[in-house]
């Protein structure tokens, strides 16, 4: 199941953006003062020198074909593998089927519950102008990096400050229907269909237009029932990958908490970004997407290292993991962040994420059918 295309690099043009009417020069991340990318990392050709003597590479599994890890990792810790791991996640993300993962599909099921709040024939670019620029951005090979630096910066922290809300998040059509600022949200809704008299009000208050940097339509976490067994759910998913943690704590309901559940239907888009503002515990994220049109959206990033972009076609079952920052170049001591958007064009996608921990995150491969044989030869070439 995993279908990557690059992108062809864009080096400069210039776009007007939606009724916004903002012109920008667009560059790559490359070509905008980012830095190149950097040599494989040391640690990457340590690990890999490390399992050279124990991995012997093989094609990849049949579908749903399980088999013991040791076979190939025989003798690697945890650590070791996340090692290895997180070698491959410098420069990739990440995906394999919920049909590989037998200890993910109980929460699947559940989340394709949400393909009920699915509205047919809906595309949210009759429902908003404002954002087309951004929209085409997210469907092109580049993109403005300072403006949209600025713009998460803005969005996250800068509208905050001084206890500032930009907006009511629990208002019942959303955030960006409840503006305290103008610019509380990247959209205006302002399109020649109204979004709450056909869309959100006969949704019984389970769609609200609540994210403020994106073209899509939020599951209610108030208002729709299956919210609080998805959060049961993950949190079984866990315990179940050997996390050790006091359900009842702080640090337990952090990490079960839902980063993400979206429904972006066709014209729907998320700007590009980095979330280098939203770690609560850690940078590395799990994410399952149901779509009713695979390949009618996808999940689009720049690799740093690969010096390009990525584009991963959505399908239904997808499993992916990433992470939003790279590590530091020797050079620089500064971390890196991962450039990523969202965009669909024919899809109704519907998407959940959470934060992962490392040793979750290793168990999970364990568990799962042909998983490391993709990462092991990536890392081999």
């Amino acid at each position: 199941g995993t279908s990557i295309e690059t992108g062809q690099q864009i080096g400069r043009g210039r776009r007007r953006h939606g009724a916004r009417g903002m012109g920008r020069s667009r560059r790559t991340p490359a070509g905008s003062g980012m830095g190149k990318a950097g040599k494989f990392p040391r640690l990457a050709l340590a690990a890999l020198v490390t399992v050279a003597t124990v991995v012997v590479f093989t094609k990849l599994q049949g579908f749903g074909v399980r088999y013991k890890p040791s076979d190939r990792l025989e003798g690697l810790s945890v650590h070791q593998k996340f090692r290895l791991f997180d070698a491959y996640i410098q420069s990739h993300v990440f995906e394999t089927s919920v049909g590989r993962v037998p200890v993910l599909q109980d929460l699947f099921r559940e989340f394709e519950k949400l393909r009920k709040y699915a509205v047919p024939g809906l595309n949210l670019a009759d429902y908003d102008e404002s954002c087309n620029g951004y929209y085409q951005d997210s469907l092109s090979d580049a993109f403005d990096v300072e403006h949209y630096a600025q713009k998460e910066e803005d969005v996250k922290v800068n509208f905050f400050k001084g206890g500032a809300k930009p907006c009511d998040g629990t208002h019942r059509h959303g955030c960006c229907f409840a503006k305290h600022r103008e610019d509380a949200c990247l959209c205006l809704y302002d399109g020649r269909r109204d979004l709450v008299s056909e869309v959100l009000d006969p949704s019984g208050g389970a769609l609200q237009a609540a994210s403020r940097m994106a073209r899509s339509l939020a599951l209610s976490k108030r208002s729709i029932p299956e919210y609080k067994n998805l959060q049961d759910l993950y949190g079984r998913v866990l315990m179940n990958l050997g996390l050790h943690e006091d359900p009842a704590s702080r640090r337990f309901k952090l990490l079960i908490y839902v980063k993400n559940l979206v429904y972006m239907p066709p014209g729907g888009f998320l700007m590009w970004h980095t979330n280098r503002y939203d770690n609560d515990r850690v940078s590395y994220r799990l994410y399952m997407t149901s779509t009713d049109v695979d390949g009618g959206s996808y999940f689009k990033y720049w690799s740093e290292r690969e010096e390009k972009f990525m584009k991963v076609h959505d399908f239904h079952g997808a499993v992916r993991l990433f992470t939003n920052t790279m590590k530091s170049d020797e050079e620089a001591g500064e971390p890196k962040y991962l450039w990523h958007t969202v965009a669909s064009e024919t899809a109704h996608r519907f998407s959940i994420g959470f934060e992962i921990l490392p040793d979750q995150i290793i168990a999970l491969l364990d568990s799962c059918g042909g998983c490391w044989d993709g990462i092991l030869a990536t890392l081999k070439e």
